[in-house]
């Protein structure tokens, strides 16, 4: 498909279902195995016939998180959720914190890793996982998400310009279904003026 071909597919999605089958349909076209997708207080509206894995699940007293897993090993996706290992994985969180998108691999030179998130990424590399791609998406309300692309166990090779693409792609795509859930969404928890200048203080270092 070309790129005006998919915006135009993405934009006539009559339904998340059918959004999320295009996804996958692109993603299997370009030799990507493996799909994730977090979004950041999302609730599920794939339908019946999705074919992913999808979890909603509780990342703190305030934010709710839901994972919807194509290609992983199941038995993967049973130990990032049962363990819950998406409160320590530290490559969606790095996502969030970047503009650009960077591969898994370069995790740990990209942000300062230590503690259980090191472990983390061991657990990655020993559960033989591959290489991927992440990719951070940005929406309506703080509604932001993250698109985890895996080649698995056949590395490739993808220039600057084809990361860029895919980047607008899957922008264009997380838009799309915000518009879907927007009314059932809300907003994320937002800051009062106090704490966010006594985060602004913790910042420069004041502890009290």
């Amino acid at each position: 498909m070309t790129f005006d071909e998919i915006v135009q597919a993405v934009q006539e999605a009559p339904a998340p279902i059918d959004l999320w089958e295009l996804v996958l349909k692109l993603v299997k076209e370009n030799g990507v195995e493996r799909l994730s997708y977090h979004h950041y207080g999302a609730v599920p509206r794939w339908g019946e016939k999705a074919e992913p894995r999808h979890e909603t699940v509780t990342k703190s007293p305030t934010e709710t998180l839901h994972i919807a897993a194509y290609g992983f090993p199941e038995e993967w996706v049973d130990k990032y959720v049962e363990e819950k290992l998406y409160l320590i994985d530290p490559i969606p969180e790095l996502a969030q914190r970047i503009a650009d998108p960077f591969f898994w691999k370069d995790t740990a030179s990209l942000a300062k890793v230590v503690g259980l998130q090191s472990e983390f990424l061991e657990t990655l590399d020993k559960a033989d996982i591959g290489e991927g791609l992440a990719i951070q998406v940005f929406g309506p309300g703080q509604r932001d998400g993250y698109f985890g692309l895996g080649f698995g166990d056949k590395p490739r090779k993808v220039t600057a310009h084809e990361i860029r693409e895919v980047q607008c792609v899957m922008q264009l795509i997380h838009i799309r279904y915000c518009g879907f859930v927007i009314e059932e969404l809300g907003n994320r928890p937002q800051l009062s003026p106090r704490e966010r200048e006594v985060l602004e203080w913790i910042a420069k270092g004041k502890s009290k």
